[in-house]
């Protein structure tokens, strides 16, 4: 399957876990006072960061070395996979039987109920793992119809067993939306007794990679995942986890569209390292590059514009404090511009910059929270996190610039900027002066066909290769590659 194939599942992939996060949060929120909904979103990212500690960077390692496997040697796939889940559902159990104990002596978090932490870690990574295999083995297509299925279960099952449960019902609908990828794993791993193990030279490399990986996730979990919760729980109290979760929403979601478009970048960067195609994998890296910038930097700025309105109309009043901590949050996540970077990195074998540079971003995030929040509350923990990812992002893509001499487009990306923050500032305007999400809604529709309009007469992509943009815009399916072509004014076809 070709990479744009992957890519436009990847897309459905990605919509579908984030209209679902969406769905689910305004669930809770609407039907649970700011105390039981800071609870549960408190625990439900207690169990997403013990994933990260405890799979020990398996679940990613998974993804390059399949992709890999299928290159160098395709019968070494199988056995990769059942060496690596061995590990990685040993090293889960392990963590959470050394989570219990250390609950049970030290009495942390006792206002939580360790058994159902502990039920809701084992069945999310599971979930976890059955999607990085899929993206190792570049399934993109089963990957979403699956998710789509899960989060399906999800939204059903949070409609119906809160209203019998109570917060109860809200955790065992979170499982029951991994049941279906419990299911698949368990069915490919049945006889993985039949596998032998890889040849020690790969185990090496595999433990090798994992371990850098691991590192780095575990700093990557402090810097992007929420980490502010504990300080704003521990400084203030439960019910603002509620407030700033519903402010990190909206980056949240526009932090995933990165995702979506460049997830299926790094089993294909390993491949084309592989091969050796140095040049080609520059030339996608910038063409991925300004097509996030198209797409982020208008959708940053006209979303910051509308949350005035937004959010009390979506979430209810009662969540009114949340909307400046929104505001500086999404206008942060302009920054995920640069996202493609991150696979390049991986895919090339730089896990271990990755991991100091984390160190960085991980000592500023934590800093920050303990000056900010205990002042600011939800504002300072959205300037702590604001700050921190943006000071790593500008590291990251400096290294690829000047260490890795790939070319940056940095022209393009400061006309981008530009035009966006023009098109945008009528939703603003409007925003100010009426206070109606129907009129903002249409003066939001207005900022994109005038930023269209500038696109169009343009010539952003003059630092690209025309060849290859070409190449990548043709293989799209003809609607839609005619579609490109037609804002982008991508004159030169080829054949």
């Amino acid at each position: 399957m070709s990479l744009l194939k992957n890519t436009s599942w990847s897309i459905l992939n990605t919509l579908s876990q984030s209209a679902t996060g969406l769905a689910s949060l305004i669930i809770i929120a609407r039907s649970l006072d700011p105390e039981n909904a800071g609870s549960i979103l408190y625990v439900l990212w207690l169990a997403d960061t013990s994933i990260i500690i405890f799979g020990f960077g398996l679940q990613n390692s998974i993804i390059k070395f399949l992709a890999s496997s299928k290159v160098s040697d395709p019968n070494a796939t199988n056995l990769i996979q059942a060496w690596i889940f061995r590990k990685y559902i040993f090293s889960i159990a392990l963590g959470c039987i050394l989570f219990i104990i250390i609950y049970a002596c030290n009495k942390f978090w006792s206002d939580i109920d360790i058994t159902l932490l502990v039920v809701v870690i084992l069945f999310r990574s599971i979930y976890v793992y059955y999607s990085s295999y899929l993206s190792g083995i570049q399934n993109y297509s089963k990957l979403a119809k699956v998710t789509l299925t899960s989060n399906l279960f999800q939204i059903i099952s949070l409609l119906v067993l809160p209203i019998y449960l109570g917060n109860m019902g809200v955790f065992i609908s979170y499982c029951t939306g991994c049941i279906l990828p419990i299911y698949f794993v368990l069915k490919l791993n049945l006889e993985y007794q039949k596998y032998p193990e890889p040849c020690a030279a790969t185990k090496k490399e595999v433990i090798k990679y994992t371990l850098d990986m691991w590192f780095a996730l575990i700093i990557g979990a402090i810097i992007w995942s929420r980490f502010e919760i504990y300080f704003l729980k521990e400084y203030i109290s439960i019910d603002v986890v509620a407030y700033y979760s519903v402010a990190l929403t909206f980056a949240l979601i526009i932090n995933q569209i990165p995702s979506l478009i460049t997830g299926p970048l790094l089993p294909y960067f390993s491949t084309q390292f592989e091969l050796k195609n140095f040049d080609h994998i520059t030339c996608i890296y910038n063409i991925y590059t300004l097509m996030l910038s198209l797409i982020i930097f208008p959708l940053v700025f006209i979303t910051a514009s509308l949350l005035p309105v937004m959010i009390p109309y979506i979430y209810g009043g009662k969540y009114f404090e949340s909307i400046i901590p929104a505001q500086l949050l999404v206008i942060s996540s302009s920054m995920s511009f640069a996202a493609a970077g991150t696979p390049l990195m991986m895919a090339l074998g730089k896990s271990r910059f990755m991991s100091i540079g984390g160190i960085y971003g991980a000592i500023l995030l934590i800093v920050s929270c303990i000056i900010f929040i205990p002042n600011y509350g939800v504002t300072g923990a959205a300037f702590s996190r604001s700050l921190s990812q943006i000071c790593m992002i500008i590291l990251g893509t400096y290294y690829i610039h000047k260490k890795l001499n790939t070319h940056f487009p940095f022209i393009s990306i400061i006309k981008i900027l530009f035009y966006s923050l023009l098109a945008s500032s009528l939703t603003f305007l409007i925003t100010i002066f009426y206070n109606s999400p129907y009129i903002s809604l249409i003066s939001a529709f207005i900022s994109i066909a005038f930023y269209t309009f500038i696109i169009r007469n343009s010539n952003l992509f003059d630092e690209i290769n025309p060849y290859y943009l070409n190449l990548l815009i043709d293989r799209c399916p003809p609607k839609l590659s005619f579609i490109i072509h037609y804002l982008l004014k991508t004159r030169i076809r080829v054949v």
